[in-house]
């Protein structure tokens, strides 16, 4: 199953101007893969649940829940679930790629689950739509990218 919402209309975006243009949930049963794609924007994904791996141009990475990954743009990836199901979030954003010290593809593991409470927080604030849904969301975004940058030290460049 693949559950993608468009967010590019409410123009959300954080202090570094990156801007949320979508988010999805991607859920995958054993063995199961998704299609080699690219795009042209930067996907940030987690593991939301199970075991899985993540293949980025063309190079595997085991990863499990509480694990994340960014795909800068343009850049063929994939995703499949290793004996059980797979739940990934991924987040789309414009303008920017973010870049790790090295420079290379590598999952990422956050020290606390935080990120997995944002991003259910990201889907459950848009589908009940509350008053407040747009500026959770954006608070939400900013979060998660302040996560990314401080905690994972990534760094954003503007595209």
């Amino acid at each position: 199953m693949f559950k993608r919402i468009e967010l590019r209309k409410f123009n959300i975006s954080n202090k570094f101007g990156i801007k949320l243009a979508y988010t999805a949930l991607l859920e995958l049963d054993n063995g199961k893969s998704q299609d080699t794609v690219t795009h042209n924007l930067t996907e940030i994904m987690y593991v939301k649940e199970g075991k899985g791996a993540f293949v980025v141009e063309g190079k595997t990475f085991a990863v499990k829940k509480g694990d994340l990954m960014i795909v800068n743009p343009d850049t063929l990836h994939s995703e499949t679930s290793c004996g059980e199901k797979f739940g990934v979030y991924i987040i789309g954003i414009e303008n920017y790629a973010l870049q790790n010290p090295l420079g290379v593809y590598e999952p990422i593991t956050l020290l606390s689950d935080r990120m997995g409470y944002y991003l259910e927080q990201l889907f459950l604030d848009y589908e009940t739509q509350n008053l407040d849904f747009i500026e959770n969301i954006t608070c939400l975004f900013s979060l998660i990218i302040n996560d990314i940058t401080q905690k994972a030290d990534y760094t954003p460049q503007r595209l």
